[in-house]
């Protein structure tokens, strides 16, 4: 079968194998989702490229972290690196745990699709297809208890059918998140190796969501990496340019998120302003200063506000906080 010939390559590493799908029915289907298959895999090597620059990049701001201090914007900077990394170490962390779980459930699936794909009866391919299906909708991840109550269902709901291996069935289908009605899988749930099936099933699902794991780390680190080049990359020379006044806002806020997180509520109003001519660089640092205030006064509890609105030719930057605020002796003198 060419399925299982493929399945082979893929297993001595030859990523680029594809199906011809010439079909719409199950054997195309069943083609479609193998393609899916190698193209993760594909991808998993080329994020795991990616999770090696962002940790270069890591190294490269904790070792220039004394430096940061010789400047005023630079020295605020300084002043988060622990949080920055930490932001950044906690998605990579996902993706490295991901990339760990695609690889074995990778490997184990390709072991034994190629017997799974012979010996499974063809009538039995639709509900394979439907299983497969229902495990890549299960987004939420269930807490232990929940998972424990789930099997308990699941089990029951097997033995009232009189399907054999209750046990092992449900305790597979319960970890896949499998919470819907199996009446139209329940003929597949009696073939002679069921658990064997299940199980292949189970290691193709533990490559779809960690695949999706995968692809919302990549996207918070994203963020956190393009605020702090957009931070650090400020024009130096004092030119003024165009810019988003509230894309520099949110640069500030992404830096400062380790901070923020914890206990402080943030309400955003930005008004639908065009690109501004201004000191970029100057701003960026006059929100930090704004925020980094706001923060201290609150003691990183409570609520930070921020507007921006025209008036007139004007653009106005509203950032109020529920700290105490400055004392009046201490106003007198700035």
């Amino acid at each position: 079968m060419m399925l299982t010939r493929m399945a082979q390559q893929m297993t001595q590493g030859d990523l680029s194998v594809r199906v011809l799908v010439k079909s719409q029915d199950e054997i195309g289907e069943l083609g479609k989702t193998f393609n899916q298959m190698a193209e993760q895999l594909a991808e998993r090597n080329l994020l795991t490229q990616e999770i090696h620059q962002l940790q270069q990049m890591l190294g490269e701001l904790e070792k220039n972290q004394a430096k940061l201090i010789h400047t005023e914007k630079m020295s605020s900077l300084g002043q988060l690196v622990t949080g920055i990394a930490h932001e950044i170490n906690t998605p990579l962390g996902a993706i490295q745990s991901s990339v760990g779980n695609i690889t074995s459930a990778l490997q184990q699936a390709l072991e034994k699709l190629p017997l799974l794909l012979q010996t499974l009866p063809l009538e039995r391919l639709s509900e394979l297809l439907l299983l497969l299906e229902w495990s890549q909708q299960t987004q939420e991840t269930l807490s232990s208890r929940e998972e424990r109550q789930l099997k308990r269902q699941i089990k029951q709901s097997l033995e009232d059918q009189g399907i054999a291996q209750a046990d092992k069935l449900s305790s597979t289908l319960s970890k896949m998140g499998i919470a819907v009605a199996l009446d139209p899988i329940l003929p597949l749930l009696q073939i002679e190796d069921a658990p064997a099936m299940l199980q292949t099933v189970y290691q193709l699902a533990v490559v779809q969501n960690n695949s999706q794991n995968i692809r919302l780390a990549v996207e918070r680190a994203s963020r956190i990496v393009y605020a702090l080049r957009s931070f650090a990359r400020q024009d130096v020379l004092g030119v003024p340019s165009y810019a988003s006044i509230s894309e520099g806002i949110e640069t500030v806020l992404t830096l400062y998120r380790n901070q923020i997180k914890a206990g402080v509520e943030i309400e955003k109003k930005y008004a639908e302003l065009p690109p501004l001519l201004c000191y970029p660089e100057e701003l960026v640092q006059v929100w930090s200063n704004l925020v980094n205030n706001a923060m201290q006064s609150m003691d990183y509890q409570g609520k930070l506000a921020i507007a921006t609105l025209q008036l007139e030719q004007h653009v106005v930057v509203q950032i109020a906080d529920t700290g105490q605020g400055i004392s009046q002796d201490v106003q007198d003198r700035i």
